[in-house]
């Protein structure tokens, strides 16, 4: 990693410094007077903030502070989510569905739409500080509206809302901040798509198939077994995890003027313009679609990626709560190794921010950001 600049000043409009990608800030006492953007503070010790704007001062429990600057380019939630119910009610979702169910007459794929569209509009959304017992871990998560975990379950789990019982079922969890970070201002359109197919409960089983004969397993997650398909993923190969980070990728399209996932079919001229995109190329969604595919060359992995954008529209099927019990969407193989086993969830998960927020991992995940762009 690159030295980081020294500066008295900071990102302030007025200093000479403001452009540079990262700086060094040799006090632990920050001020946001003068700035202009959102600011990602990381202390010597591992502790992280989210500074805004005409925010208060910042005391960081360490000595000096590490600044990146944050501009976004997602747009709001509410964004996203109108965004996304304009996609379920357009021509070219209902075409990509009728796709994945072959077999089922048009009055079927019609209500199934509006079932979508149902889920998403009654999904609420909650800002919580901290997701896991520490915040850093997890930037989103949706709870499926059918889940009801064991009562160990809700007694080891240490996150948010635990004493209201209640309030789990059919919520979206963002961590405060998370969708301002370069890269994963498209959280809360990943967990709106969890929201859609009610955590992934509705994938059919030709989509379930598509996704493994053209992913590879990572090495996020314990290895999960589909006992309807037999197929075996980890956490990003996962039907319901890659499914969902397609639908960010069409929303940036969309938004950087480059393709219309409503009304146009995705073709080589938009592949290669959207690989020429500095804001989709950061995005986290994106780069886990490209690892995750199988390809062995760039060509391949090209051919994969149209094909998949012309056959799914998102999670989608006939297998309901058939597939709760086997193998559709309560994991415990998303939260990193280095967490307490006592805190694992079983619910859909947003991709973890690792190790941010303990000083032995901060030297790895400081790397781990920079080689992903997660911070600029």
């Amino acid at each position: 990693m690159r030295k980081i600049k020294t500066s008295e000043k900071g990102y302030k409009r007025d200093s000479p410094d403001k452009r540079e990608r990262a700086l060094n800030i040799p006090s632990n006492h920050i001020t946001m007077d003068g700035v202009d953007h959102p600011i990602l503070g990381i202390d010597n010790l591992g502790n992280h903030k989210l500074m805004m704007p005409g925010d208060s001062d910042y005391i960081f429990p360490g000595n000096n502070v590490t600044e990146y600057p944050i501009r976004q380019t997602g747009g709001s939630v509410e964004e996203q989510r109108t965004w996304l119910r304009n996609y379920l009610s357009s021509p070219k979702y209902k075409e990509r569905l009728s796709k994945e169910l072959l077999d089922q007459p048009q009055s079927y794929i019609n209500n199934e739409i509006e079932s979508r569209i149902k889920n998403l509009d009654r999904a609420k959304i909650k800002y919580v500080s901290s997701i896991g017992s520490k915040p850093g871990y997890i930037a989103g998560m949706y709870v499926p509206r059918d889940f009801k975990p064991f009562e160990e379950d809700l007694n080891s789990y240490k996150g948010p809302n635990i004493s209201d019982r209640n309030f789990w079922p059919g919520n979206i969890y963002l961590e405060k901040g998370t969708s301002q970070i370069p890269g994963y201002e498209t959280t809360p359109l990943h967990e709106m798509g969890h929201a859609v197919d009610n955590g992934g409960s509705r994938i059919a089983i030709s989509t379930r198939n598509l996704v493994d004969r053209n992913t590879q397993s990572d090495i996020l997650g314990d290895t999960t077994i589909d006992t309807v398909t037999g197929n075996k993923y980890g956490y990003l190969d996962n039907p319901t995890e890659f499914i969902n980070r397609l639908q960010p990728i069409r929303y940036l399209l969309d938004k950087e003027g480059i393709y219309k996932a409503g009304s146009q079919d995705f073709d080589d001229n938009y592949f290669d313009k959207m690989m020429q995109n500095e804001n989709i190329q950061r995005n986290s969604h994106f780069k886990d679609v490209m690892e995750t595919l199988n390809g062995k060359t760039d060509k391949e992995k090209k051919k994969q990626f149209i094909m998949m954008m012309n056959s799914i529209a998102s999670n989608s099927g006939e297998l309901s709560d058939r597939s709760m019990q086997s193998g559709g969407q309560i994991f415990d193989d998303q939260v990193d190794d280095d967490i307490d086993e006592s805190e694992k969830l079983k619910y859909g998960g947003q991709r973890h921010l690792r190790g941010l927020n303990t000083s032995k991992n901060i030297k790895s995940s400081l790397n781990y950001l920079m080689r992903r762009n997660y911070i600029l």
